[in-house]
C-alpha cells in the first residue's frame, strides 16, 4: 500500500483523497508477512529474471500468498514470473494521456 501510494502521488500526481480511496480498497485484501523463505525465493527470482530484488520479493510474496496477479508499473505488463502475471494498473491512464 505504501509503494502504491508513493507512485500514485509522486509519478501520477493523484490527489490524496483519490489515493486514500484506493488504499481503502487495497486494505480489504489479505496481508502477508515476509519471512526468510520469501527472501530466499526472491533472490532466485531476481537472478533468474534479471529484475530488482525488491520487485522479486514482492512477486515471491504474492506467489507465497497464492496470488495469480501482481499489480506493478515497474515490470512488463502481462509478463508471467514464477506463475504470477504482472498487470500495470496505470497502463490505461498512461495510454489516455498519450492520446
Amino acid at each position: 500500500m505504501g509503494e502504491f501510494s508513493n507512485v500514485a502521488i509522486r509519478k501520477y500526481n493523484l490527489d490524496a483523497e483519490k489515493v486514500k480511496r484506493y488504499v481503502e480498497h487495497i486494505s480489504a485484501f489479505e496481508l502477508h508477512e515476509v519471512g526468510a523463505g520469501i527472501v530466499y525465493t526472491a533472490l532466485g527470482i531476481a537472478a533468474r529474471h534479471q529484475i530488482a530484488f525488491w520487485d522479486a520479493m514482492l512477486i515471491a510474496t504474492a506467489k507465497e500468498a497464492g496470488c495469480s496477479i501482481f499489480y506493478s508499473e515497474d515490470l512488463n505488463h502481462e509478463q508471467v514470473i514464477s506463475g504470477v502475471q504482472i498487470i500495470n494498473p496505470f497502463l490505461e491512464w498512461i495510454q489516455n494521456r498519450l492520446r
